[in-house]
């Protein structure tokens, strides 16, 4: 198959912002110009397979991430959870998630393989559905009714959307203002830096919670 260069991936990108009557002759002309022995039409047909197959490796990458995500968070729900919460405290379930997320980070800063960045994806996906997601329900127990009815869905809708929204903003302005080779370094160091501030915020809430337990008696109690 023909495999294309830089400056067959800008010829790409390029032939898609023109009308699709200028197309063939866009790649007729890239074609001749790199010498390249292959027509216009065979070249867009095995472009056409190629996205074909970059779609079905795409689809299955994350359908086997979302099948071992279901079937890893259930399992630690079940077996895992109830007993870190027992044993260990909310606090320290509170910083498993953010722990393993900072590893994860510089992890990233080597160069990892896409079956390990699959297998990061697994578990990170699957403490955040069985662990962080219960903890943080545990930290409404003590709250107020108020609290729960009109800040929990100001917390968990707005503001977790502009926390995505910041991380993509923060990804396009790496991509626009900083140097190719120092985009990883600079992305995945805000990322650490963030982290940081989530294990200080969740060990914070975690130590007013044990407080307010100790004081008021416990109102979260696992059988």
């Amino acid at each position: 198959e023909l495999t294309l260069k830089d400056s067959g991936f800008e010829l790409i990108y390029g032939a898609k912002l023109r009308g699709s009557d200028l197309r063939t002759e866009e790649v007729e002309k890239f074609l001749r110009l790199h010498g390249l022995s292959i027509g216009a039409d065979e070249f867009m047909s095995l472009h056409a397979k190629y996205r074909e197959r970059l779609a079905f490796n795409y689809l299955s990458f994350w359908n086997s991430i979302l099948k071992w995500v279901s079937i890893l968070g259930l399992f630690l729900l079940i077996f895992f959870a109830r007993f870190i919460f027992k044993i260990f405290g909310v606090r320290f379930a509170s910083l498993v998630l953010p722990c393993f997320s900072l590893v994860g980070l510089i992890f990233l800063l080597g160069s990892p393989d896409l079956f390990s960045i699959q297998i990061l994806l697994i578990l990170a996906m699957s403490m955040d559905y069985s662990l962080n997601n219960a903890t943080k329900e545990v930290f409404y127990t003590p709250t107020s009714p108020q609290t729960k009815g009109k800040y929990k869905p100001i917390i968990e809708g707005p503001l977790m959307r502009l926390g995505d929204f910041s991380a993509a903003v923060t990804r396009i302005l790496c991509i626009a203002l900083v140097p190719l080779a120092m985009q990883s370094w600079v992305y995945v160091g805000f990322g650490i830096s963030i982290v940081l501030v989530w294990i200080l915020a969740v060990w914070y809430a975690g130590t007013v919670f044990q407080k307010r337990e100790s004081e008021d008696g416990p109102r979260f109690v696992i059988p």
